[in-house]
């Protein structure tokens, strides 16, 4: 009868540990990125890629509604000890470590954003659907993780709040299997996407094709006396590229200073924020 309880047991606590893991397949994280106007981006993890004799899992991401056509973003990779790694461009960057303890310090280094937090609280959080799940509170990180869901700022975007600057990033809607376990009150709906800035329903603000793999080309509508810049910014908030020898209202980006990945852009109107939106490399 022992045998039986401690076998009864051990198959309850293994299928626990696996229900708290963070990258599983059918799964979805649904988060709303604003940078004036807000849209929002959904990730999910499907397949296995190697690197460097590694198995890491592919990421996804679309701001398609219909869940159509999803596009890659990254390698991603986890840890029985539950540390999460993404694949960056130097190697290896930690994402998450949800084996910390009260007191214990979170540092790491992600697309160059250097994060070193102290875990000030651990505690549980209740889910939609009734599950208790362990919840880490750091010292000045205004994003609690969830085990098994991540940050509140969203999948990705750990120590966003450390180096993002007018960019904000908030986890929406968390799905398992297609039941709803996690929602944001703010919002109404699980797919949220505001102007804020301006409607594009004339077709006057066009970024196309985007996705792009090569090059794409901005268009709006220009005044000879306002001066136009357009920024290009990391999802960290960091402007890598500004455009400024602008004549006409067509702008063309070009590739060459980008790496595969996303990207938000914004149109500075005489330094004025005149429109924004997120645009996709492949």
């Amino acid at each position: 009868m022992k045998k039986l309880y401690l076998l009864t047991a051990l198959v309850f606590i293994t299928g626990l540990a696996k229900s708290q893991n963070l990258i599983e397949t059918d799964r979805t994280w649904s988060v709303v990125e604003c940078v004036g106007s807000c849209i929002t981006n959904i990730y999910k993890f499907d397949g296995d890629t190697i690197i460097n004799s590694t198995t890491y899992q592919k990421l996804w991401h679309t701001t398609d509604s219909t869940l159509t056509y999803w596009y890659y973003y990254g390698a991603f990779r986890e840890e029985a000890n539950g540390k999460v790694y993404q694949n960056g461009a130097q190697g290896d960057e930690l994402l998450y470590d949800f084996g910390l303890v009260v007191n214990e310090e979170f540092n790491t280094e992600i697309t160059g954003c250097e994060i070193s937090e102290i875990v000030t609280l651990v505690d549980t959080v209740t889910l939609l659907n009734g599950e208790q799940r362990k919840r880490i509170n750091f010292s000045y990180i205004l994003e609690p993780w969830i085990e098994g869901i991540g940050s509140l700022t969203g999948l990705i975007n750990v120590g966003s709040e450390n180096c993002a600057f007018d960019v904000h990033y908030i986890l929406n809607c968390f799905t398992d299997q297609g039941i709803l376990k996690y929602k944001n009150s703010e919002f109404d709906g699980c797919y949220v996407i505001t102007t804020g800035i301006q409607e594009n329903t004339s077709g006057t603000w066009k970024l196309s094709p985007n996705p792009f793999t090569d090059n794409a080309e901005f268009t709006f509508p220009y005044h000879n006396n306002y001066h136009y810049e357009l920024q290009i910014i990391d999802l960290y908030g960091r402007i890598i590229e500004s455009i400024i020898d602008i004549n006409s209202g067509e702008i063309m980006i070009q590739d060459q200073n980008l790496n595969s990945g996303i990207y938000l852009f914004r149109l500075m109107e005489n330094d004025q924020l005149r429109f924004a939106g997120k645009m996709i490399k492949r």
